[in-house]
C-alpha cells in the first residue's frame, strides 16, 4: 500500500511539473497591408473612388464642352469618373477624360488629360508625357 501511494505521488508530481513547463500557443500570423499601384489608363483593377465609364454616361455639359472648338480636334480615348474622397474639400464628382490628337488616335495614346467638374467646366488640363517624366524623377 505504501508503494502504491508513493508511486501515485511520484506520478502526480511528474505530471504537475510537465504541465507547468508547457508554453501557451500563440498565433504567429502577421497582419500586412498590401498596396497596388495601377496605371490609370489600363484595364487593371480600379482604384477606390474611380470607375471607367462611357462617353454617353457623361453629363450633357461635359459632352457639350468636349464637342466645343477647344477639344474638337481630339478623339476621346477613355473616360473615368472620379468620386471625391471622404473629407475632401470638393464634394462634387469629377470626370477625367483622356484625349488623343487626330493623328495619334489610331495609337490610342492619350496626348491630353482633362479633368471636368459636373457642370462641364475644365478643372485641369495636363499632358501625360510630362506626367511620366515627373514620376520617373521621383
Amino acid at each position: 500500500m505504501k508503494k502504491t501511494v508513493l508511486t501515485f505521488v511520484a506520478v502526480a508530481f511528474g505530471m504537475s511539473v510537465a504541465v507547468a513547463q508547457t508554453t501557451p500557443q500563440t498565433d504567429q500570423q502577421q497582419n500586412t497591408e498590401q498596396s497596388i499601384s495601377v496605371d490609370k489608363m489600363s484595364d487593371k483593377p480600379e482604384e477606390a473612388g474611380r470607375r471607367t465609364i462611357k462617353v454617353e454616361e457623361l453629363p450633357q455639359a461635359v459632352q457639350a464642352n468636349l464637342k466645343s472648338d477647344e477639344f474638337k480636334a481630339y478623339k476621346v480615348v477613355s473616360v473615368t469618373e472620379v468620386k471625391p474622397e471622404a473629407g475632401a474639400a470638393t464634394a462634387a464628382v469629377q470626370y477625367e477624360v483622356a484625349l488623343a490628337d487626330g493623328a495619334d488616335a489610331a495609337a490610342a495614346a492619350p496626348s491630353v488629360l482633362v479633368l471636368f467638374d459636373e457642370k462641364g467646366k475644365v478643372v485641369s488640363q495636363k499632358n501625360p508625357s510630362t506626367l511620366k517624366g515627373e514620376e520617373e524623377e521621383k
